[in-house]
């Protein structure tokens, strides 16, 4: 799965705020995936097939991270008592 954009815009209250200006009260989000992220690859001049390639890498080396976690040994640790005790 791709990972997932946040757009946080701030919302004017219709109130006044202290020094006259209108007070900043409450936050709207936004989440966009990759494909749809605005202005994420728009400098780039990238086409959608070169993002997709991308993303298919970046979720290839991802798979493959996890993988190499899967098999490696866990780290055990085992309390000893010693025996004079």
């Amino acid at each position: 799965m791709a990972g997932l954009y946040m757009k946080m815009t701030p919302i004017r209250l219709s109130g006044e705020g202290a020094g006259g200006t209108a007070a900043l009260g409450a936050v709207r989000k936004t989440a966009y995936c990759d494909m749809h992220t605005p202005g994420l690859f728009d400098e780039a001049n990238v086409t959608a097939a070169e993002v997709k390639a991308l993303l298919k890498d970046k979720m290839r080396r991802a798979r493959k991270i996890l993988a190499e976690r899967r098999h490696a040994a866990p780290v055990v640790s085992i309390p000893v008592i010693p025996e004079h005790r």
